[in-house]
């Protein structure tokens, strides 16, 4: 056999290898690509889906904070505009709506058309309905529903967050045109938990609220988790379909991204084809230089064919066999080999460049997902602010109520104390002047013992809004004492009191704990000491101002020179559990103090300068009504006092101071030191003449409302006396609470008893 015909054959069995890992690469590289492009595609969708989750996430937060205010607000009319102030400048949501407990329209950021209750509205405390429509709102919307609760818990209607639809199909084309040009074709499909499809990239020319996804996709809808899938699509063509179900999704929506596979492939195959067509271009003419070398280059010296050999076996292709001798069979041999060196370093040069290009195609995903984690990791940090500050609000929810507590055992010490300094004072001969004194002192310290267990109810938030006419400059007299020795010996605290201070209205409880609460706030405000000032002043507004109308109002200064405020924390201030103090902070002093100011009918300023102090204004409106003349009228109307009175307590020693004051009166007392224990009284024959029912609201068993409403369905008609030392005693519309025809509150003395009793209405004989 001659040299061609084994260079020939050689050359043949050289190049089959070759040929062989161009199609196993060639395959390799289809597969890897379709497993790539469903990797991309699922991550896409997963993408999609996060990025609603988190609009519906921020929905549902503004529908935190309208619920809120609405709530504050009491489902009134006029919340329509605390609404539209929130929605104002956000284009994403259609409108913000409140709806009763009944599903009736209590307010909306736009008008509405109210009618019967919504469908998409439901009954559950927080959920996503599904794409929706309504009379009045031009654009169709998925409802965000964030339930409205009372202080006790109890819902008392809805907050509808209408996240527009088509602003969310807006953002996922700008998303997807955002992140460069799209894979192959792919296709985004959004839709609801019924199954209607709110977003579709591209586009279609003309948009169908109503369309559905057909079965096979209502059951990718309903997998437990994320995956990749082919179903068929239109004219036969398979498709890649990777799909985020609901309960992957983090939210009430179904994501799919879809791939056509002839159209993935059509890439690959491109690419194969080129390479077959390299690959046998390739062989052919390395097949026509063997033989041509095989017949001319014979004689070609082996020893230069192996020094090169030797260079290609250590990776230098750049070498070339000496080709001198072309005519011979080893002179076509080493033409042979130089070409296929060439090949060899050109494919090694195709490789190298694919495989930056793949680099650079995984850095770009690199960045991408380290973008949507620290996007992750914000929301992260958002919600761990918010479990804070929520920790911290149970803190102060526990501590008042074990405040409550406390001031309830107090106050019936308390009461017990003060009826027998009064019961013992009216025994005492007017001459024994020093014994009158020793029990004026005692009186005097029960009296500050009341007013501590008053701060500490007002502390709690059980002390019930009763706003009187006070006199300003009293209280804040009183309340230096107890800030200077709260605040502590670096912070000097003195007072600026007006003269001719009008009367002003106003809950004295609830305004010495919010002076308290500025001045604790002033003194954090001056870690290393400084000054604060106390002062008041009469002020009239000529025209209606910072949502007060015009007229006369006290105002109440707090004035510091601490580190003072940025206009950024000015600027929410007064917002709920917004703190600068960190975990430390409850975020509701000055929100507190707002709300008293509110509920009085005036208003707060605040001026603050960084490093030149602050001045918070308290403006309370001005009566013309006093403490003396509300005295005196009562003083001038005549004792109609009912002559027999049955007394209910549990706690024996104010049951019988209370029933010694009765007595002295001149009425007839049954005592009781229960519910039951009443009940049957009121159930004898010697109870046909009871005039009065008095009965304390906490005891154990029956609660005094409990037994005024069983009382009344004994017959009883007469009036019903509720005495507490714990001022919380039940909501407006707990059963019992429209019998009672006045509260007393405890300790009490026997003039305030007195008082309580003239108010009252005539007793009739007999109801019983």
């Amino acid at each position: 056999m001659n040299v061609s015909r084994r260079l020939l054959i050689v050359t043949l069995l050289c190049l089959l290898p070759s040929v062989a890992a161009g199609l196993f690469t060639q395959f390799d590289l289809q597969s890897r690509r379709t497993v790539e492009l469903g990797e991309l595609a699922l991550r896409q969708a997963q993408h999609a889906a996060g990025d609603i989750a988190s609009v519906v996430d921020g929905g549902r937060q503004l529908g935190m904070v309208a619920a809120r205010l609405v709530e504050v607000a009491q489902l009134a009319p006029g919340c329509d505009r605390v609404l539209a102030n929130l929605q104002d400048r956000l284009e994403r949501y259609a409108f913000l709506a409140a709806y009763r407990a009944d599903g009736t329209l209590a307010c909306a950021s736009m008008p509405l058309a109210a009618g019967d209750r919504p469908a998409w509205l439901g009954d559950s405390t927080a959920e996503v309905g599904p794409m929706a429509q309504h009379v009045g709102v031009p654009v169709p919307f998925l409802p965000i529903i964030v339930p409205i609760a009372d202080r006790a818990g109890q819902r008392r209607g809805s907050l509808v967050v209408g996240l527009d639809v088509t602003w969310l199909d807006r953002r996922q084309a700008e998303l997807r045109l955002g992140d460069g040009p799209a894979v192959v074709s792919t296709a985004l499909v959004i839709a609801d938990r019924a199954g209607r499809v709110i977003s579709q990239q591209p586009s279609p020319n003309a948009r169908d609220d109503s369309v559905l996804l057909d079965a096979f996709e209502r059951d990718l809808a309903d997998q437990p988790a994320a995956g990749l899938a082919r179903i068929p699509g239109p004219e036969g063509r398979d498709i890649l379909a990777a799909y985020v179900p609901y309960r992957a999704a983090g939210a009430a929506v179904y994501a799919r991204v879809s791939i056509p596979l002839d159209a993935a492939r059509a890439e690959i195959d491109s690419i194969a084809l080129r390479g077959a067509v390299l690959v046998g271009s390739a062989s052919l003419i390395s097949l026509l230089l063997a033989m041509a070398a095989g017949e001319a280059f014979i004689r070609l010296p082996t020893e230069r064919l192996l020094a090169a050999a030797q260079r290609w076996r250590v990776g230098d292709l750049s070498v070339r066999a000496p080709t001198r001798e072309e005519t011979s069979e080893f002179g076509r041999l080493a033409v042979a080999f130089n070409e296929m060196a060439a090949s060899l370093e050109q494919r090694e040069s195709e490789r190298a460049r694919a495989s930056q290009m793949l680099e650079a195609r995984v850095a770009e995903r690199t960045v991408a997902l380290s973008e949507s984690n620290a996007r992750l990791h914000v929301e992260i940090a958002e919600r761990e602010k918010t479990e804070a500050a929520l920790a911290q609000a149970q803190k102060l929810q526990a501590v008042g109520r074990l405040a409550g507590g406390i001031a309830h055992d107090f106050n019936n010490l308390l009461a017990t104390v003060l009826g027998n300094l009064e019961l013992l004072e009216r025994r005492i001969e007017p001459t024994q002047e020093r014994l009158h004194a020793l029990i004026g002192r005692a009186m005097g310290a029960v009296q500050r013992g009341a007013q501590l267990t008053a701060r500490l109810l007002a502390f709690s938030r059980r002390h019930r809004t009763v706003t009187r006419a006070i006199d300003v400059n009293r209280v804040v007299g009183d309340l230096v004492n107890l800030a200077s020795s709260t605040l502590g010996r670096r912070v000097q605290v003195s007072t600026h009191l007006g003269s001719d201070i009008w009367p002003a209205i106003a809950d004295p409880s609830q305004l010495e704990a919010a002076l308290l609460n500025l001045a604790l706030n002033a003194r954090d405000a001056m870690p290393s000491g400084g000054r604060l000032i106390l002062a008041t002043e009469n002020e009239t507004l000529t025209t209606a101002a910072d949502g007060v109308e015009a007229g006369d109002y006290v105002r109440i200064d707090v004035i510091d020179n601490g580190s003072g405020m940025t206009a950024e924390v000015m600027a929410r201030a007064f917002d709920p559990f917004f703190t600068t103090k960190g975990p430390a902070g409850s975020g509701l002093g000055l929100s507190q103090v707002y709300g008293v100011a509110r509920q009085a009918g005036g208003i707060v300023r605040l001026r603050s300068r960084i490093g030149h102090g602050t001045m918070v204004s308290i403006l309370l409106p001005r009566t013309t009504i006093t403490q003396d003349e509300v005295g005196e009228s009562r003083a001038r109307q005549r004792l109609n006092l009912p002559l027999q009175v049955l007394l209910v307590d549990d706690d024996e020693p104010v049951r019988q101071v209370t029933a010694e004051m009765l007595r002295e009166m001149g009425c007839t007392v049954l005592e009781a030191s229960g519910g039951d224990a009443a009940l049957a009284i009121l159930q004898a024959p010697e109870a046909q003449n009871l005039g009065l029912l008095i009965v304390d609201y906490a005891m154990p068993g029956l609660t005094g409302l409990e037994v005024a409403l069983r009382a009344r369905n004994l017959g009883f008609a007469n009036p019903v006396l509720l005495i507490t030392g714990y001022a919380e005693f039940g909501e407006p519309d707990e059963p019992g609470a429209d019998l009672v025809s006045a509260v007393l509150h405890k300790p009490f003395s026997a003039a305030e008893l007195e008082a309580t009793l003239v108010q009252l209405p005539p007793a009739r004989m007999g109801t019983v």
